[in-house]
């Protein structure tokens, strides 16, 4: 059930052992596009600002993707098990983040207008999302905010904490004090974080199907040693002898085999049935 409703696994995936992810849908990787309710002032400040900046942005946001590039070069990025909204204040404007996972570009383009639609009579909803496992598709949009101030911090929160088929709305109630760029940028990024809290995360991983087989007088350490290890048998199979079914990460595998040798003094057969992805649930955040 986690891994369909990650959005990254087809029900079917964990019994073939492969695993595949949404392609990308569209040209815009990465770019936030201005609503049409975006002011030419806006515009035209946010392309002098640009300007000024010379090349710190971009290679400041290359740097974040090339991060992320490297995270699921070893197996692992997170998914929403559970979406979740937050809110903040600044200076008597109110935040409100809601996540949710979708798993297609069409899903979280229908997300987002759900919500304008909920929240109507809000001054600003907006919105970026990360589709596909490594983040092939991002989009993002200010919705008449100074361009750069909402929707990239809001997509640049979603990649460095690594979420992968996420997307946020951000809906702003006006509190008659302007926040200044800064300010928008700040309070953008925390309402994000503070929705962040109120969702239960999952990490997906590289893993293997493992069956384990061993005698009666060695299975009290091999299921002492699991315990220890965090990793609880997918079944346990009783007959003349015991047999577990585990998950197992990639990157333990080998270490938690060597494990099992010593501690059964080599009496355990260890096999590797098949490559998978699977999805670890974090703890809820405080």
């Amino acid at each position: 059930y986690a891994e369909r409703a990650a959005g990254l696994l087809k029900p079917a995936d964990r019994a073939e052992g492969t695993a595949e992810f949404p392609e990308a849908c569209g040209p815009a990787e990465g770019r936030c596009f201005p609503e049409e309710g975006q002011s030419r002032e806006n515009r035209a400040g946010a392309s002098r600002r640009r300007d000024r900046a010379g090349k710190t942005g971009p290679a400041q946001y290359a740097g974040a993707r090339r991060r992320n590039l490297d995270g699921m070069r070893q197996g692992s990025c997170r998914v929403l098990l559970e979406g979740g909204q937050g809110e903040y204040v600044e200076k008597k404007s109110h935040f409100i983040a809601t996540l949710r996972s979708c798993g297609s570009v069409e899903e979280a383009v229908g997300f987002v207008e759900e919500m304008k639609k909920k929240y109507w009579d809000a001054r600003h909803n907006c919105y970026a999302f990360c589709i596909g496992a490594k983040g092939e598709l991002t989009r993002c949009s200010d919705d008449g905010e100074p361009a750069g101030t909402a929707g990239r911090p809001m997509l640049e929160v979603l990649e460095r904490e690594e979420l992968r088929n996420a997307a946020v709305v951000v809906t702003r109630y006006f509190g008659g004090v302007l926040l200044g760029t800064g300010g928008l940028v700040r309070a953008y990024t925390q309402a994000v974080k503070e929705g962040l809290k109120a969702c239960t995360l999952g990490r997906m991983r590289q893993g293997y199907e493992v069956r384990v087989c061993t005698d009666y007088n060695r299975i009290g350490k091999i299921l002492y040693l699991l315990g220890n290890e965090g990793i609880e048998p997918d079944f346990a199979d009783y007959t003349d002898k015991v047999s577990l079914g585990l998950t197992l990460p990639a990157e333990r595998l080998e270490a938690i085999h060597k494990k099992m040798t010593e501690a059964a003094d080599g009496k355990v057969e260890f096999e590797k049935i098949k490559a998978l992805y699977y999805v670890d649930k974090e703890k809820r955040r405080v």
